[in-house]
């Protein structure tokens, strides 16, 4: 199923945008949000989806920048940004609201993650911190690449394989958030 061609995607997008401010408001409802957004940003239309949504979010960017859930929002939407020029938008943005980002462990979180600080410092210092998060992002993938090819050339023991793949995934999802 095409989600484009359905339209599905699009009104996914605006459901989340219109609510994304109530869907933190509990743990339920935050953790629901959370999984809308996995699917959304880590899925094949992912670079479509980020454009649909951060100009959605945009004015809620901060807000959810500093909340426990919302940041990784934020972070899965600056990396599923298609263009350096809407990544730099992203960061410009956050880069107006730095002593309520850093205020926070999360804020905090997401300065990192969307590489704000060097933003300020100029542009050549922001695209080589980009660069270096895509780096370590590919680095991993190539990795985990690897492994996978290994484990898939195995005779037998289909389930443990299965087992591995799963923790490896899990993994895998763990190292891009840090």
């Amino acid at each position: 199923m095409d989600l484009v061609a359905d339209g599905e995607l699009v009104r996914i997008c605006s459901f989340v945008s219109i609510n994304c401010l109530n869907l933190t408001s509990s743990f339920l409802m935050s953790t629901s949000l959370n999984s809308i957004m996995d699917g959304l940003l880590d899925g094949p239309e992912r670079s479509i989806a980020s454009k649909l949504l951060y100009p959605k979010l945009s004015e809620h960017i901060t807000f959810l920048s500093t909340e426990r859930v919302g940041r990784h929002t934020v972070e899965k939407l600056f990396l599923a940004l298609p263009t350096m020029e809407d990544k730099a938008a992203l960061s410009a943005q956050l880069s107006h609201s730095l002593s309520r980002l850093g205020s926070n462990a999360m804020g905090r979180s997401v300065m990192a993650s969307c590489a704000v600080k060097e933003y300020l410092e100029g542009e050549s210092s922001w695209k080589e911190a980009v660069a270096r998060q895509r780096e370590n992002e590919n680095w991993l993938d190539e990795i985990l690449g690897e492994q996978k090819e290994v484990d898939s050339g195995d005779e037998g023991g289909g389930e443990d394989r299965m087992n591995k793949r799963r923790k490896k995934e899990k993994k895998k999802k763990r190292c891009r958030q840090l």
